[in-house]
């Protein structure tokens, strides 16, 4: 099948899916089950291959994230998800999403990782979670930040300034362009400004 017609079948935008191609963005769950779908697969063929390179990879690539790194982080995907679905239980949500993915989380798994703690966890278990949130499992794993991984969290720290002062709803992604210090710079800007709002009698 060639990649047009995988395209047209999908209902993915051109742009959308080569920006994912070329590892500009992450996949989420539903464009894999989408593709998978697309493709007669399963979801879990695209997966498997990355998880096998990851592990065998991880090792060598660096310090993993101390468990302090990995509870802000873990906190500011969360953060950013109960803001765009008030009312939800996360805990619930992911384990619906990743159950499809790898094995069940279960309760004292799921409070362990968001208290920083992975080691409970198996890696396709990460990477199913890190898909769910639109991050990479490095975000997770990795002390130091890739480019990839950069550009996310600073990302994410728009979308947390912006629920801050309420307007999430503002489209973050419209300022992909900026690098990730002008982005992390932008959301120190509009949290300043709220406070400034707050402070005036």
């Amino acid at each position: 099948m060639s990649t047009p017609v995988l395209i047209r079948r999908t209902g993915l935008s051109a742009n959308y899916f080569y920006k994912r191609v070329r590892l500009e963005a992450p996949f989420n769950l539903n464009d894999l089950q989408i593709i998978a779908d697309a493709l007669g697969a399963s979801p879990r063929v695209f997966l498997e291959p990355a998880l096998t390179a990851y592990e065998q990879s991880r090792e060598s690539e660096g310090v993993r994230a101390p468990a302090e790194v990995l509870r802000e982080r873990a906190q500011k995907v969360i953060a950013v998800w109960v803001a765009n679905h008030p009312g939800r239980d996360v805990q619930a949500a992911v384990a619906a999403a990743v159950d499809g993915l790898a094995n069940r989380i279960t309760p004292r798994q799921w409070l362990r990782f968001i208290d920083g703690d992975a080691a409970t966890l198996t890696d396709d278990q990460v990477a199913a979670i890190a898909t769910y949130f639109d991050v990479t499992p490095d975000y997770f794993r990795r002390a130091e930040l890739g480019p990839v991984e950069d550009d996310l969290d600073a990302q994410i720290e728009i979308q947390l300034a912006l629920a801050d002062t309420g307007a999430l709803r503002l489209a973050a992604r419209q300022l992909g362009t900026a690098d990730p210090a002008e982005l992390r710079a932008i959301a120190a800007a509009i949290r300043t400004a709220a406070i400034g709002r707050e402070a005036q009698p």
